[in-house]
């Protein structure tokens, strides 16, 4: 199905195609040109109208595969979505479980057991809170 402006586009560019196949000139096709195709003239011996409604069928061919694609295209990228929120609403539980684990840490030193100094703040020391991270399950890199 063409729009105006496509058939509009689709007659300028017949027009452009006429003008450089017959040698004719701009000016004596659009005065040959009515709303529905084009009078014949017996200047050229050429049937404008027969060649308009040609290359109207052939530009509805066009049109009509071009939209056959997008169907198949629309058709494809709507699977791709359903796959795609699937594996969104998997990961979103993924991460609230990750998320409700909670760690039990272990207690806060006041200072360094081997050395026997008093710490101004309290600190974890970095041994327990990796055990403490591996039994919750959560795994820890150094960087």
């Amino acid at each position: 199905m063409t729009t105006d402006i496509t058939e509009l586009a689709q007659r300028e560019k017949f027009e452009a195609w006429v003008i450089t196949q017959i040698c004719i000139s701009k000016i004596t096709l659009e005065g040959l040109r009515t709303p529905d195709g084009y009078r014949n003239s017996t200047l050229s011996g050429s049937d404008y109208n027969l060649m308009w409604n040609l290359w109207k069928a052939a530009g509805a061919e066009l049109v009509e595969a071009l939209e056959k694609a997008q169907a198949e295209n629309t058709a494809g990228v709507a699977g791709m979505a359903e796959s795609y929120e699937t594996t969104i609403s998997m990961l979103r539980s993924c991460i609230a479980e990750l998320e409700s684990r909670t760690v039990k840490l272990p207690h806060r030193n006041l200072g360094h057991p081997k050395l026997f100094l008093l710490c101004p703040f309290p600190y974890y020391d970095a041994e327990d809170m990796e055990k403490a991270l591996a039994a919750a399950g959560i795994k820890v890199e150094a960087e």
